[in-house]
Order: C-alpha cells, then structure tokens, then sequence
C-alpha cells in the first residue's frame, strides 16, 4: 500500500517523487529499466540534476524505488500489478526467484511514462543501419557507441534535428538533414549551417541502398520528385512522439486527439490518477 504510486523515473516522475519525498506520503517510484533517469540518461546537461535527485530519492525513508519492474495493470480502486525482474541480469542466478509479483494499492497513481518515437516508412527501412534518432543519441550519449561514420537524418519532427547535433559535437559525422517539412525554426537551420550540416527542406527518404547494411539513401522533392542519391552508413527516423497512453487507457481513463501532435493524450481520468510529462 501506498500514498502514491509513480510508474516511470524519467526525468517527470522523478521530479514528481521528489515532491512525494518532502511530504509525509508513502511513495513507490518504479521503472523498467535497470536505473533511473530515462531520457536524462542520454542528455549529459541533466546528469548532474540526476545525480543529485537519485540521491535524495535514496535517502527518503518515505520513498521506495524499484527498478527492473514492468506495471503490467490498472485495475479498479488504482489496484497495479507489477512484476520486478530480480535474477535474469545476474552472471550467475543462483536459487532464488526470477522474479517479484508486486501488487500495488495507492491512494494516487501518477503516469510518467514517457513518450514512444515514430519511425518513418520508406522503401527498405528494416536495412540494418536505419534507427530512430533517439536511439542514436542514447549510443553515443549513454554508451560511447557512434552508430555510423556519416549520418542521414529524415526527420517530420524537431526532435531529431536536435539528436543529430548532440552526434555532431560528440564527433560523428552528418552527412545530411532530410525533412519532409517545408520550413523549420530558423534556429535550427542557424544551428545546422553553424555545425556544416547539409540540409534538405520539403524532401524525404524514399529508398535505402544496401542490402546487409546501409550504403546509401535515395531522397527526392516532396513537390516535382526529383532528387539524388546521398552516401552514407546509418539513416536516423525521427517521426514525432506518441504519448504511452497504455496504461491509462487500462484504467478506463478517455483520450482526445490533438492535431498538433499527431497523437491521442489522455483526456478525462476513470481513477484518481493523473499523467505528466511525456506521457
């Protein structure tokens, strides 16, 4: 049982369980990956915020942080199963359980799940070498890892102009910016030209050449469908971002379609829960 149950350690649940850990309320903090942090993981400017909410978030006798555990239902009364992964990450398993069922009774459910980035369809795009942009940045950001040695982007969505500069001036090589848009903010074409990033406006990626891995993309003008081919050894998709609505939706919580974004959000809660961040 708890006051409050806060399912995701992104930077939005972190900062939410820091405002559970300066009251008295019981709070669980639990997130499916191995630490927390989620997107500030891959972003070296919050890792100094991170480093100092994970170790306030310890120090809390209120609060309760699980990690490697997966919510996998809403029911009624904000009634959450979850399950922790306890042995499967270990060199050796030993005699113990696989893993934790947890269930979960809170007061308040808080939904920071985050958001899921859209790939982009064109001919080819299961080539080994294509990948969303946001996995790019977590490589090289989180790992050390560049994911080619000259870099496309096909972008709808400025999340990913953003990517491929934090890949730049962690020493990879872009070889050009595609974007079926026809006009950006002129900051990031400012940032583009400052960088030597080619970009290409109101075109998209119709093709990837190379059969075992990327060698090159096809590109074309979204208007007279001229275009050429560009070299290179890994093609970036950044499609925008949906909100992970999953769980809310379990909950019977509606949605509402927003023309801005793209996507559904959630609208009106069932439970006496609430989404924020990403999600």
């Amino acid at each position: 049982h708890c006051d409050q149950l806060i399912i995701g350690a992104g930077p939005a649940g972190i900062d939410a369980a820091l405002e559970g850990a300066g009251s008295n309320k019981r709070v669980i903090l639990i997130d499916e990956q191995d630490e927390p942090g989620g997107g500030a993981l891959a972003d070296p400017s919050l890792w100094p915020w991170l480093e100092r909410s994970v170790k306030a978030l310890a120090e809390a006798p209120n609060v309760t942080i699980l990690t490697r555990t997966t919510a996998f239902g809403y029911y009624h009364d904000n009634f959450v199963g979850a399950v922790e992964g306890l042995t499967d990450h270990l060199p050796e398993i030993g005699d113990g359980p696989r893993e934790k069922l947890w269930r979960i009774r809170a007061g308040e459910v808080i939904l920071a799940q985050g958001a899921i980035e859209r790939p982009l369809v064109f001919d080819g795009n299961d080539t080994p070498g294509v990948l969303l942009s946001s996995a790019a940045k977590v490589f090289a950001n989180r790992y050390g890892v560049a994911v080619g040695k000259s870099v496309v982007l096909m972008a709808s969505h400025d999340s990913g102009w953003h990517d491929v500069f934090a890949l730049a001036k962690a020493g990879a090589a872009i070889a050009a910016i595609i974007d079926v848009r026809d006009d950006v903010d002129s900051a990031l074409k400012q940032e583009a030209d400052r960088l030597g990033i080619k970009v290409y406006l109101n075109h998209s990626v119709t093709g990837v050449h190379g059969r075992h891995r990327v060698t090159s993309v096809q590109i074309c003008n979204n208007e007279d469908y001229l275009g050429g081919r560009i070299d290179c050894d890994a093609l970036l998709m950044a499609g925008g971002w949906t909100p992970t609505v999953h769980l809310w939706s379990h909950s019977k919580g509606s949605l509402e379609w927003r023309d801005d974004l793209g996507a559904y959000v959630p609208d009106k809660p069932n439970e006496k829960t609430r989404c924020v961040g990403a999600c």
